[in-house]
């Protein structure tokens, strides 16, 4: 099973959340499940894909967690995947940039717009509280 997870920079609905993986996976409503808690609930053998929104802290409120179930569905381009779910819903994106640091993380803001961001370690420590820290943005973008 494959897991694909991202920050969103706005609370997005169940609705929203099944028609853009719908559309991203090529595979019917049917088989999407939007729940808020994966311990909590039963999840039918039939179901393709589960989707976690978790509530959080920050400048980026939601965290979806994508549980893909069906082998069929392969390996996805996680970048790419994430840079289509933002431009189909006009939101911004955080990703793992899979480094050892745990402050650095991918922003994608659609499919052309992909830059490293810093967190704030005093606000995801003490809170965990997701904020870019505003000035590693600038530099980033200004570079």
């Amino acid at each position: 099973m494959m897991i694909w997870e991202m920050l969103i920079d706005r609370h997005l609905t169940a609705n929203e959340v099944v028609t853009t993986v719908s559309k991203l996976l090529l595979i019917p409503v049917a088989d999407i499940l939007v729940i808020d808690d994966i311990t909590s609930v039963r999840v039918d053998l039939k179901t393709k894909v589960v989707c976690e929104n978790t509530a959080i802290g920050g400048d980026f409120p939601m965290m979806l967690s994508i549980y893909l179930r069906d082998p069929n569905l392969g390996e996805l381009d996680i970048k790419a995947s994430t840079g289509q779910f933002s431009g189909m819903l006009r939101c911004k994106c955080l990703i793992s940039d899979e480094s050892v640091n745990p402050y650095s993380w991918l922003l994608i803001q659609g499919t052309t717009d992909c830059q490293i961001v810093y967190l704030d370690p005093d606000k995801l420590d003490e809170n965990e509280e997701y904020v870019v820290k505003t000035s590693e943005v600038l530099q980033a973008i200004t570079n």
